[in-house]
């Protein structure tokens, strides 16, 4: 009886073991032995499985903190991108695909989120698709001055256009029919900008407190919470955050400087890239400028790793809460790296996003009355 009750208690300890980690099987012809795939959580941007093909398959484990989750199962072969996106839980679930299967056709099973979520991408292929084939070849268009090239990069951009009212269409209808399942909130929070606040607010609460309390509820919550966004010539919000070695910091800390707050993720390609201008900035502006990187990643040791990385000497601050920190979300922060200038008497007078050589650079120069060189 003793080893019966101690082989029961083994067996429900490992099942909630389990229960706590997913499993992706995948079966996918096309890529030779040995090439690595990998799962990234969205919501975190954190890589949380890999694993090598082997004979056509390949097993990626792992475990989601909070589920379900957005992830995106990837491979780099031949300098080419295949990716699929998943919405799923600690479940085990099944992928079958050929190469040429990715990114639209790959067949996942064994997640009933995914399966909510395969309502509406089966609605959007066809214009996921469609918007897909015309942007292939933007980015060399882009590099084409003539008026010809400029000619075709706006009709590219009228099509894609298109194509995101018809989707955005779609996702809106579904997002109203379904309207208690994960796959529509994630939807909901992307889309939220279509609904005016008191609408989003209504919709929010009639929600069911299981996806209130999801990856994507939290993130509606957070966004109702901020209220308005800050623009130019607001007053900047107030916020507290931790430096690496755990002291608290205010941005009212640094009232009476022209302040560059960096909003940053640690392995974002143009936020590693601007890291030497902003050692410039820092050199050339010591004693006029403060500049405070907000880090949105989930983990503080990849944040920590980032500082390790790039060896920042200025002020570096995380608050643990990631990408749905009220912080990013109040300053409007939609893509990496967002920089924000506040004069010293707290006025938001610049924002640009992403990241050229000189950018930084200029725009401090200017908002502190110097002459362009």
């Amino acid at each position: 009886m003793r080893y019966l009750l101690t082989a029961f208690l083994l067996l429900a300890i490992n099942q909630a073991s389990l229960a706590q980690n997913f499993s992706i099987t995948a079966i996918i012809t096309g890529f030779p032995d040995g090439t690595k795939f990998y799962v990234d959580e969205v919501h975190s941007q954190q890589t949380i499985a890999e694993a090598t093909i082997q004979h056509n398959k390949v097993t990626l484990t792992g475990s989601l903190a909070e589920y379900p989750s957005m992830v995106v199962l990837k491979s780099i072969f031949n300098n080419n991108s295949y990716i699929c996106f998943i919405l799923m839980g600690n479940e085990n679930v099944l992928v079958e695909a050929d190469i040429k299967d990715f990114p639209f056709n790959v067949k996942v099973s064994g997640s009933k989120y995914q399966d909510e979520n395969e309502v509406l991408k089966s609605q959007t292929r066809q214009y996921d698709k469609l918007r897909d084939s015309i942007s292939e070849n933007l980015f060399e268009l882009i590099k084409d001055t003539s008026a010809e090239g400029k000619k075709k990069i706006y009709t590219i951009a009228r099509q894609q256009a298109y194509y995101d009212r018809v989707t955005d269409s779609i996702t809106l209808s579904f997002i109203r029919t379904y309207p208690n399942t994960h796959a529509a909130v994630n939807q909901l929070y992307y889309l939220r900008k279509k609904f005016s606040r008191d609408s989003l607010e209504i919709m929010y609460n009639k929600l069911p407190d299981e996806l209130k309390e999801g990856i994507f509820g939290k993130k509606l919550f957070t966004y109702l919470k901020v209220g308005n966004v800050l623009k130019i010539g607001d007053i900047a919000s107030d916020f507290e955050a931790r430096d690496q070695k755990g002291n608290k910091h205010n941005l009212g800390d640094h009232h009476g400087k022209l302040v560059l707050l960096d909003f940053t993720e640690t392995y974002c390609v143009p936020c590693v890239l601007a890291a030497d201008e902003l050692k410039t900035a820092f050199k050339k502006y010591a004693g006029r400028l403060s500049i405070i990187s907000f880090c949105t990643d989930k983990q503080k040791d990849t944040w920590i790793k980032g500082i390790q990385r790039d060896k920042p000497a200025w002020l570096c601050l995380w608050d643990g809460k990631g990408p749905a920190s009220e912080t990013p979300l109040k300053y409007g922060v939609n893509g990496y790296p967002t920089f924000v200038l506040i004069d010293p008497e707290g006025k938001i007078v610049s924002r640009f996003s992403g990241y050229s050589k000189g950018d930084i650079l200029r725009e401090i120069s200017k908002k502190l009355g110097e002459k362009e060189e």
